[in-house]
């Protein structure tokens, strides 16, 4: 999905999208409610970069990544006041 909203152009950002249920990390959780970011930013899970839900790619550990039912989602629009985390 991420690839695919770079190729599109017309995507501005991401947002880290929680599945909240007994299974979701606490670290996972604390991403509910975060601001969208730029489409070329990492978000920040548990101290690791992460560009979408279950990528390695920047490092990310096993912990972080191995059945994760959390999702990413474009943003086609800079909110007011977004582009941190």
């Amino acid at each position: 999905i991420h690839l695919g909203n770079i190729q599109t152009g017309v995507v501005w950002g991401h947002k880290w999208h929680v599945a909240l249920d007994e299974r979701t990390r606490e670290w996972h959780a604390e991403m509910a409610g975060q601001p969208p970011i730029p489409l070329e930013a990492p978000f920040i899970v548990g101290g690791e970069e992460m560009m979408q839900p279950g990528d390695d790619s920047m490092g990310a550990s096993a912990s972080n990544i191995i059945m994760c039912i959390c999702s990413e989602g474009p943003v086609l629009d800079n909110p007011e006041g977004a582009g941190g985390q």
